[in-house]
């Protein structure tokens, strides 16, 4: 009788992981929807900024602070988008 697990500890064990892998799911559907809203923003900025005006600011920030503009932009929505929750 040992080594038989009760139906109790059972039970509460498989609410413990439902409730964990809901959490886990809950916290990969916020990324996704943060990323989604990354990506809808550079198609936007894609659609309504000529590339030829955005090559001056480039120049003038240079590659390595560009990926500094697009991380604090990626921060700034996914504070955005955990606010909005």
């Amino acid at each position: 009788m040992d080594e038989k697990a009760s139906k109790n500890w059972v039970k509460s064990n498989f609410e413990e992981l439902d409730r964990q892998i809901r959490e886990a799911m809950a916290h990969m559907m916020e990324r996704e929807e943060a990323m989604k809203m990354v990506n809808d923003l550079n198609e936007n900025v894609d659609g309504k900024v000529d590339r030829l005006e955005l090559q001056p600011f480039k120049d003038y920030v240079g590659e390595c602070h560009m990926s500094c503009v697009n991380h604090i932009i990626y921060i700034y929505i996914c504070m955005y988008s955990v606010s909005m929750i």
